[in-house]
C-alpha cells in the first residue's frame, strides 16, 4: 500500500459536506439518511477496533459509540468547521473510544458517568501514526470494493454478461487470461475485453458508491483514483 517514498498516496484533503448533510438529517431524527452511509464506515470501524479490544460484543458496541459521539451536536458543528477527510475523522474518534475504554477497563474505581466527550477531545487523535492510517484505509477500500463489486455483479446477472464471473477467475482465483480463456471457451482476445470492460464497470461503480461521500467531481475522481491505487497495489502483491 506504500508508494515509493513509503508514504501513504496522496488523497482528498477534505470533508463531504454531503456527509455533513446526512449527519445533520441523522441527528434531527432522520436515521435513514446516515444509515446506508453509516454501513459503508461500520465494518471498518468494527475490525480496526476488534484488533484492539480482542472482544466482538464490544467492539460492535464500541463502533456505535463512534458515530453516537460524531452524531452530537457541539460535536458535530465543531468538526464540521475544522474540515478534513471525514474518514480521518471516524478514525481519531475510534482511537480515542478505545483509548478511553482501555483507561476505565484500568481503572479500579471508574466514575459511575462520565461526561460526554466534546471535539476537542478527539482532536489529538488526528494525527494517528500511519501504519493504523493504512490499516484503516485497507479496511474501508475492502468494503467499498466489495459493494462495488456486488454492484456489478447484479449489473452484470440483469445483462447476462460474464464480465464480473471472467473479474471474479481473474482476480479471486488468479487465473491468467490464457487459462480462462480455455475454462470458459472463449478467444484470449474475448477474455482481454470482457476484462477491460469490466475493470471500467467497476470504476463506474467504485464512484457510484463513493459519489454520497464526495462534494464535488474534482473530489470524488481524487477519492477513486487513491482507492484502486491502493486496490491495484495490494493485488500486485498475490
Amino acid at each position: 500500500m506504500q508508494d515509493e517514498s513509503g508514504s501513504l498516496p496522496r488523497e482528498p484533503s477534505i470533508f463531504s459536506t454531503t456527509v455533513w448533510t446526512r449527519l445533520r438529517l441523522a441527528q434531527q431524527g432522520d436515521r435513514s439518511a446516515w444509515s446506508s452511509s453509516y454501513l459503508q464506515y461500520r465494518r471498518p470501524l468494527v475490525r480496526f477496533i476488534e484488533r484492539r479490544i480482542r472482544r466482538s460484543v464490544d467492539a460492535e458496541a464500541l463502533a456505535d459509540d463512534v458515530v453516537q459521539l460524531i452524531l452530537s451536536p457541539r460535536f458535530l458543528e465543531k468538526a464540521d468547521e475544522q474540515k478534513g477527510r471525514f474518514r480521518n475523522l471516524l478514525l481519531a474518534t475510534a482511537r480515542y473510544q478505545i483509548a478511553n475504554a482501555n483507561r476505565k477497563r484500568n481503572d479500579e474505581n471508574p466514575p459511575p458517568h462520565l461526561p460526554r466527550a466534546a471535539y476537542e477531545d478527539v482532536a489529538p487523535f488526528l494525527s494517528a501514526p500511519e501504519k493504523e492510517q493504512k490499516e484503516f484505509a485497507g479496511f474501508y477500500i475492502a468494503e467499498v470494493l466489495d459493494r462495488a463489486r456486488d454492484l456489478h455483479r447484479e449489473e452484470c446477472r440483469a445483462r447476462n454478461s460474464p464480465e464480473a464471473e471472467l473479474m471474479d477467475l481473474r482476480f479471486d482465483r488468479g487465473l491468467t487470461q490464457a487459462e480462462i480463456a480455455a475454462r470458459v471457451s472463449r478467444t484470449v482476445a474475448s477474455v482481454n475485453t470482457l476484462l477491460a470492460r469490466g475493470r471500467a464497470a467497476l470504476k463506474v461503480w467504485v464512484r457510484e458508491v463513493l459519489c454520497p461521500m464526495s462534494t464535488s467531481e474534482e473530489d470524488l475522481e481524487e477519492e477513486v483514483k487513491f482507492l484502486l491505487s491502493i486496490a491495484a497495489r495490494k493485488k500486485s502483491k498475490h
